[in-house]
């Protein structure tokens, strides 16, 4: 056991070290891999380097895996009691909810949703199995010369309340019951990005935002898609 005193780091160490030897058997190639870019004899070479500080980068690398072994006690072992999912089509989240004695079912999907690719179909499962939907990149970006803050519905929309183009599209998803997180290291902006609970979009103003979907996905991750598991070859 860590010293009396020890900081949440060393705890989680003493945990993890000790958890080690399971984690080599259950995480493998596929979660070291796919969620960390490292191979495991990368992992575990660094992690017997004893160095706390390298074993913390382990750590933070490799937990978010943690939660996916069958029996879930490594997962016990790191307090990970509510776990979610990233990028899961409708296909994927049911075979996991559908697993024999799951013990910790994911309670968020997060996904690429923003007008342009509104993911009605995806968001609607996912409420229906008691799954909440987490956007990201819920202000579209730049990509191919398309710029979603400066489509006209959505200026247009922004003058009627006298809001920002990024308050109406955060705006747009609370009312849909979508989580979002949109990122900024403006202090301005970031003040703004909260600043969305004292107006509420008409629903027609809705829809015409929702009318304006194309199914344009700006994060395609290239770097999977020949993977037996890539979750976009299907609709939803």
């Amino acid at each position: 056991m860590p010293a009396r005193g020890a900081s949440p780091d060393d705890e989680l160490i003493d945990i993890f070290s000790k958890g080690w030897k399971e984690a080599q058997t259950g995480v493998r190639t596929h979660v070291a891999e796919w969620n960390t870019g490292w191979n495991c004899e990368k992992l575990r070479t660094t992690w017997k380097s004893k160095s706390p500080r390298k074993r913390l980068i382990v750590l933070r690398k490799v937990s978010k895996g943690f939660p996916i072994l069958s029996d879930g006690s490594l997962a016990q072992k790191v307090w990970c009691f509510f776990i979610g999912v990233s990028n899961f089509n409708h296909e994927q989240l049911e075979r996991l909810l559908n697993k024999p004695n799951l013990r910790f079912k994911p309670i968020t999907n997060q996904i690429e949703c923003h007008p342009y690719l509104t993911q009605k179909d995806l968001i609607r499962f996912c409420q229906s199995r008691d799954v909440s939907m987490t956007a990201y990149r819920p202000l579209g970006g730049s990509s191919e010369g398309v710029d979603l803050l400066d489509d006209p519905v959505i200026q247009r929309v922004a003058q009627k309340y006298n809001k920002s183009p990024a308050q109406i599209l955060l705006r747009f998803q609370i009312q849909r019951n979508v989580i979002v997180i949109p990122k900024s290291v403006t202090p301005k902006r970031i003040l703004e990005n909260i600043q969305v609970f004292d107006f509420e979009l008409s629903e027609q103003d809705m829809n015409d935002i929702l009318g304006l979907d194309r199914n344009f996905r700006m994060c395609r991750l290239p770097i999977a898609e020949h993977h037996k598991d890539y979750p976009f070859n299907i609709d939803y």
